[in-house]
């Protein structure tokens, strides 16, 4: 049951520590006003037995006061209030404190481990389901900080009320002390014992159901469209249904189980107390059976307050401890991947800045030479390389093509290239630099445009200078890159121009306007390598040629590499690289490709493509390469 808690504090930092070990030791300490208090509640009870015995002084604890005034009660009775009232107070203070520590904590985690899943490459989103990715970035660090350490502190602070109390009952009774301890103790441990089992298997289902829950919204929301015409919305939501009742009736059983030890506790509170007031009338006399009783009256009201929190901090750390150990180890891989990141990016950091061919890479002017040496890919858990013992060079400026059939790992070597994907082995270098080193110290000198461009909720103007903050965004470069991916008319009929904002759906754009939008996404940052994955698919024939010229405007100060299964879109490429079965078979101008390799001429062939040149000028038709070829998964 420890151990959860231990693992959380250990991967606070070390102020942190620090700072959590002085509130938990101030929370502690505060716990002496109750063994104060427990002292005056004695001492007025003695006084109210010595009034009935006609004295004119009453004794507790080696502290003598005269009770012929009555103002002497008064007295009393104002400095018992003075101790439990402190206490509350105080106490209060410092668990608002540990609340909002452990949320900054919660906080600063959340944010590491979001740093972590989306600034490695995509393997390291993707092996996780969208349910897990929000369950991680929302819930781990609330479970391993505001959760376990919560209740860690409160059974630190809890069991420490509870011996104070024992303490201040020592000094009263020792027999009795030891009696009343015994009872408690016992309690709780029967009460543990009896729903120990349950409280795992719950935790177990409460972090299953939750992920199964949040899996089956995303899925019907990402495939909201085809689950409608194929009438399966009904599949997605009975799954819903089914994962969201047994996380609703476990939740419930969790709040039953929260809520038992009061009744338990209060039930067996009086039971105790009264078998002690007879106990004690049965052993003393009437005025010591009257002051022992007050004092354990008192003191078992105290450990009652202290066995709620303490039963219910056992029973959280129970019931999330699956959870936490879960969130800790991601925590703990989120810490060590950023602190290897910031090391590589401080080695990376120059006065002096980074150029080729003499010329920064910050400035405009040639485009960035490519080189792929001995590359190597494999998805996790895949028995067949994506990607097999690639070797290719691109020159500064040029515009190249990979063409291939589905499945032959085109994407996979863009990725590589991009740096979306780390080599298995074998190098890639873009201008002398790995990717990663190149995007952090240009950022925006890469740029991509997939075949589904992703948006975010925001205006127009947002979503094509993507991550910049509304302010700084360059409008009129905003109005020029629109008018170059041919979206400048479409903008200009909206209501808001390019303020109007897509929503959260992206519904306010059809797929073509988004396509469009991704191609001025990639123009903004004047980009001096650009990559296009099928950037076209969804445009018409003439949108798609304007966009062409745009491209091949850029020929020379960008270099370019196409992904198309349409040929036309590549057929002047200055190089054809042949992809299939993850490997290069062949490169060379489009002419020289089809005769060197009989599936680009078969391609041609079925497309009833009209040979003119040699050299590739054919005259090529609009016809989707990827219909003539098998389905297959990576591209």
């Amino acid at each position: 049951m420890i151990r959860p808690v231990l693992r959380s504090f250990f991967l606070l930092r070390r102020r942190q520590k620090i700072i959590f070990l002085a509130i938990v030791a101030s929370r502690v300490v505060v716990h002496a006003l109750d063994v104060l208090g427990l002292a005056a509640v004695g001492l007025l009870g003695a006084m109210l037995a010595s009034g009935l015995t006609d004295r004119n002084e009453a004794r507790f604890l080696g502290l003598t006061v005269s009770i012929e005034s009555s103002q002497s009660y008064l007295w009393v009775t104002a400095v018992v209030a003075g101790f439990f009232m402190a206490k509350s107070i105080i106490g209060t203070a410092l668990l608002r404190v540990t609340t909002v520590f452990l949320a900054r904590v919660e906080a600063r985690s959340a944010s590491e481990v979001a740093r972590y899943l989306f600034s490695g490459d995509i393997g390291r989103v993707r092996s996780m389901s969208k349910g897990e990715i929000q369950w991680a970035v929302n819930s781990s660090s609330q479970i391993a900080f505001s959760g376990i350490l919560f209740s860690g502190s409160a059974l630190v602070t809890e069991s420490a009320l509870f011996v104070a109390v024992f303490a201040g009952f020592l000094f009263v009774d020792v027999a009795t002390a030891i009696l009343i301890t015994v009872y408690f103790i016992v309690l709780i441990a029967l009460f543990q014992l009896s729903i120990n089992q349950r409280l795992r298997r719950m935790g177990h289902r409460l972090a299953q159901h939750s992920v199964r829950v949040n899996d089956s919204i995303l899925d019907m929301a990402s495939a909201f469209r085809e689950a409608l015409v194929l009438e399966k919305r009904g599949v997605f939501l009975d799954r819903f249904d089914s994962s969201r009742r047994r996380l609703a009736l476990d939740r419930g059983l969790q709040r039953f189980v929260m809520g038992l030890p009061r009744f338990f506790i209060e039930a067996a509170l009086m039971l105790g107390i009264m078998a002690m007031i007879v106990w004690q009338f049965a052993q003393g006399t009437l005025s010591e059976g009257l002051v022992i009783t007050g004092v354990f009256l008192a003191g078992g009201t105290r450990m009652m307050a202290a066995m709620l929190p303490l039963q219910n901090a056992i029973t959280d750390i129970r019931v999330n401890g699956p959870q936490a150990s879960r969130a800790q180890g991601l925590i703990s891989r989120a810490r060590e991947a950023l602190e290897a990141t910031e090391s590589t990016e401080s080695a990376l950091k120059s006065d002096a800045p980074i150029s080729i061919a003499g010329e920064d890479l910050g400035t405009e002017g040639v485009g960035l030479p490519i080189s792929v040496e001995s590359v190597s890919f494999s998805y996790p858990d895949a028995s067949i390389a994506a990607v097999r013992d690639v070797n290719l060079e691109v020159l500064g400026g040029q515009f190249v093509a990979f063409v291939g059939p589905s499945g032959a790992g085109k994407t996979t070597l863009a990725d590589l290239v991009l740096g979306v994907h780390t080599p298995s082995s074998g190098a890639v270098t873009v201008a002398g630099l790995t990717p990663e080193q190149l995007r952090k110290t240009e950022p925006g000198i890469v740029a991509y445009v997939p075949q589904n461009p992703g948006s975010v909720s925001g205006t127009i103007a947002q979503n094509v200078a993507l991550g910049i903050e509304p302010e700084l965004i360059d409008v009129d470069r905003v109005t020029e890159v629109l008018g170059q991916a041919g979206l400048w008319d479409v903008i200009q009929g909206l209501p808001e121009g390019m303020d109007t904002s897509l929503g959260e759906q992206s519904d306010a754009l059809s797929g073509g306007q988004i396509q469009r939008l991704g191609v001025a996404r990639a123009l903004y940052t004047r980009p001096r390598l650009l990559v296009l994955d099928e950037a076209t698919s969804a445009l018409d024939a003439e949108t798609e040629a304007g966009i062409a010229q745009t491209i091949e405007a850029l020929r020379g100060h960008t270099t370019l590499i196409v992904i198309a299964h349409r040929l036309s879109t590549i057929q002047h490429a200055d190089t054809v690289f042949v992809i299939d079965g993850g490997q290069l078979i062949a490169s060379g101008s489009f002419g020289q490709v089809r005769k060197k390799v009989p599936l680009i001429e078969r391609y041609v062939q079925l497309m009833a493509i009209k040979d003119t040149d040699d050299e590739g000028d054919e005259n090529l038709g609009d016809d989707d390469l990827d219909d003539q070829s098998d389905a297959g998964g990576t591209r």
